[in-house]
């Protein structure tokens, strides 16, 4: 028998600099702001009678074990079942099949996959799903699953990009590759080259956080704030 394990089996990843100082991840940061499509999701279900917080933690398992079949597919490694019941497997398998069929058109040389990097500079840190190239052109790539992109993945792309140049890895592309977990919520890719805008919206967010938790501002990072207000 399958024991169904919870989503929260993934422990909550923390990053330190190099003087070994807790800073915060980006998506710790992104959680400042506010997410109507979750509260409108959340009250839909509740007109159907559903449990939201039981269908969000279904859903989270589907959409984790999915971005867990693609990452050890593209390093060659097995992926561990244990924690899954079978429907959960079969939905999870399915939804990654328009990703390989991607794939077969897109072939990617990976550099590595869910590496964790701290920014010295900004001060703060990230898993970055995939970095590698296409066609000899360096990209980044971060795996969402679900129905939409939204905007909050965007700065949460432009973060990770930060994070890759700040540690010296040249990022020329960045994409949002989502993969529904129902067939239909559907396979999307958002190909950016520029996130300048995204970026300074991370980096306000990031001063809020910094300001509300009262941590220590680095001076790489005050003089970029400085620079964002004239």
């Amino acid at each position: 028998m399958i024991v169904k394990a919870n989503v929260k089996k993934i422990p909550h990843q923390s990053y330190y600099n190099k003087d070994n100082i807790k800073v915060p991840g980006v998506t710790t940061v992104l959680n400042l702001l506010s997410k109507p499509n979750l509260l409108d999701w959340a009250w839909k279900c509740g007109l159907g009678g559903i449990d939201y917080k039981a269908e969000r933690d279904t859903k989270a398992d589907i959409g984790t074990l999915a971005h867990k079949i693609i990452t050890d597919y593209l390093m060659g490694n097995i992926t561990n079942y244990d924690d899954y019941t079978p429907e959960e497997i079969d939905k999870a398998e399915n939804c990654v099949l328009s990703f390989y069929e991607w794939l077969k058109h897109n072939p990617i040389d990976v550099s590595f996959v869910e590496k964790q990097l701290v920014s010295e500079t900004y001060q703060y840190g990230g898993t970055c799903d995939i970095y590698g190239t296409i066609k000899s052109v360096p990209i980044l790539i971060d795996l969402k699953t679900g129905k939409a992109i939204y905007e909050d993945f965007r700065y949460q792309l432009a973060a990770y990009k930060q994070l890759l140049i700040d540690n010296g890895f040249p990022v020329t592309r960045c994409m949002i590759v989502r993969i529904g977990r129902e067939a239909n919520e559907g396979f999307e890719i958002s190909d950016f080259e520029d996130t300048e805008k995204e970026h300074e919206i991370f980096m306000h967010t990031l001063a809020i956080y910094n300001l509300k938790n009262q941590k220590d501002k680095y001076s790489e990072f005050a003089d970029y704030c400085k620079g964002v207000e004239k």
